[in-house]
């Protein structure tokens, strides 16, 4: 956003860089449509908003100090609007409930953030936009995240590539003289491999 000629959220990067850890809460059950639509609530209070819901995959929930979230205020329910902020671990009225299981899961520690009218000063009060619609921020958001996600499987599956690679080349076979990597099958799965993973780094990496 910076880089874009946007400084608006200038005070997220100094507390950053001054050590505050961020992390996203906005995952909530039953919300196929997330940052652009919530079953959370906002209600505009004296100096910032009440936040009242219920969040799941808060990840790094044992260390966050600024958890990044969404809510809807409907009080005016012809102009409802998604109140985008970060929560300040020392807020007062939310607790964490530790549903974590991570079989098959990242170790991330994403537990669920149960909010309970927890009050958010506008300093920390990112966006406010109407309902269902996207500014640069929320676009930013998604392309931090996305990139990011795309990261980590691409470099699982250029891992599995260097493994089967390797395992070709260690197998033998009775109907060859040398390694299944000489097995014009073998072979052609390896290139359709290679071409996967070099187009989809290409999407990650550009």
């Amino acid at each position: 956003m910076r880089r874009m000629g946007d400084p608006s959220l200038e005070w997220l990067l100094k507390e950053a860089a001054d050590g505050e850890v961020f992390a996203a809460g906005h995952g909530e059950r039953g919300n196929d449509f997330p940052l652009f639509l919530s079953t959370a609530s906002a209600q505009r209070a004296d100096g910032g908003y009440r936040f009242t819901g219920r969040k799941m995959f808060g990840s790094l929930t044992p260390v966050w100090t600024r958890l990044g979230l969404h809510a809807m205020d409907t009080s005016d329910p012809d102009q409802p609007t998604i109140v985008h902020a970060f929560m300040p671990r020392d807020t007062s009225g939310y607790t964490i409930e530790e549903t974590w299981d991570t079989l098959g899961m990242r170790a991330t520690r994403s537990d669920d953030t149960i909010l309970d009218g927890a009050f958010i000063p506008d300093r920390y009060i990112a966006r406010v936009l109407p309902a269902g619609t996207a500014d640069l921020f929320v676009l930013a958001i998604f392309a931090w995240a996305e990139p990011t996600f795309g990261s980590i499987y691409m470099g699982i599956a250029d891992r599995a590539r260097e493994l089967a690679v390797a395992e070709a080349q260690k197998k033998t076979s009775l109907a060859l003289s040398r390694s299944m990597a000489y097995h014009p099958g073998i072979q052609n799965a390896m290139a359709e491999m290679v071409f996967a993973t070099e187009a989809a780094s290409a999407h990650v990496r550009k």
